[in-house]
């Protein structure tokens, strides 16, 4: 009987933690990782979301924008343009803000997150806001 109700318990613990595991480990098989990865470029290297979406931050260097940074993978530069655009949407920003580039109005960013799937939509909208709401 025991041996019945610990073997259960090991299924059910297995099928709850089980698909968040494989789930983190599909983004780190995930090419855009597996290239920022190879380039040194994520700050640490832990899968974050935001607004929805699975994303690591990368640092970008100096001179550079969402929009080099994107030409610069290869991973990203297949669809360059809808990259850069979701890139600059999940990050608040526009994408050819150079970093420590010419002095503006607009605040100084070095780290930008990075999606690693860009078939997932972005939820910035607050839910209340749907159907026509404001």
């Amino acid at each position: 009987m025991k041996a019945i109700l610990l073997l259960s318990g090991v299924v059910i613990s297995m099928l709850l933690w089980s698909p968040s595991v494989r789930a983190q480990d599909m983004d780190k098989n995930n090419p855009i990782y597996k290239e920022l990865s190879e380039q040194g470029r994520m700050t640490t290297g832990e899968i974050e979301i935001v607004y929805g979406v699975p994303c690591v931050a990368v640092m970008l260097e100096s001179g550079e924008s969402i929009r080099t940074f994107v030409y610069s993978l290869a991973s990203l530069n297949k669809k360059p343009i809808p990259a850069q655009d979701r890139i600059a949407l999940i990050n608040g920003t526009h994408y050819l803000l150079v970093v420590n580039g010419p002095v503006t109005s607009a605040p100084i960013r070095t780290k930008v997150f990075v999606p690693l799937d860009f078939s997932i939509e972005p939820k910035i909208l607050p839910e209340f806001c749907r159907g026509g709401q404001a």
